[in-house]
């Protein structure tokens, strides 16, 4: 063999090379709402449910691996005050664990506490993070924000208005 075509045949072996290990633009991702977008709890009452939905567009090359979830609160000054207790997280892995293109995931993601003795009419921002792995095993992770605030008990409320009209009641009478 000629050293012409030995040095053609190298440069051919290269640029396949190249062309063949380039990376692959991948445009993969799914969106994460949580439902609804305003929620509200009792400071030391039945802890605050937040359900969500996850979809993956129709365009996607395949299934994404739902890994994880993270959640971080804080105030609506975007402070880092966190002001619930107890947060469960178990729940968003009992949902479905692999997204298909054009398939939406709807349910329970976690639980918390707000605690009792807690600020209430007081609004608090909740961020959600959804880790994933794409068909290309590429990680991607998706974030939502959400609005809790936390007001007062029923009870309370009640037992002021009970009061108040008693007050009225005294205030007539001795008219």
């Amino acid at each position: 063999m000629n050293r012409k075509l030995a040095l053609t045949l190298t440069l051919i072996v290269l640029m396949a090379g190249m062309i063949l290990s380039a990376p692959v633009a991948r445009a993969d991702s799914f969106t994460v709402a949580l439902t609804p977008n305003f929620i509200s709890g009792i400071p030391g009452g039945t802890p605050v449910q937040f359900f969500g939905t996850i979809t993956a567009p129709l365009s996607n090359n395949g299934d994404f691996d739902l890994q994880g979830i993270s959640a971080t609160f804080g105030d609506n000054m975007g402070n880092p005050t966190a002001p619930f207790d107890n947060i469960d997280l178990s729940p968003f892995f009992a949902l479905d664990e692999f997204l298909s293109p054009g398939e939406t995931i709807s349910g329970l993601f976690f639980t918390a506490d707000i605690p009792a003795g807690s600020p209430i009419n007081m609004a608090y921002t909740v961020g959600v993070t959804v880790s994933a792995f794409d068909a290309a095993g590429a990680p991607v992770s998706v974030a939502s924000p959400l609005a809790v605030a936390a007001v007062p008990e029923p009870a309370s409320l009640l037992m002021m208005g009970a009061g108040l009209t008693g007050l009225a009641g005294l205030l007539r009478r001795k008219r």
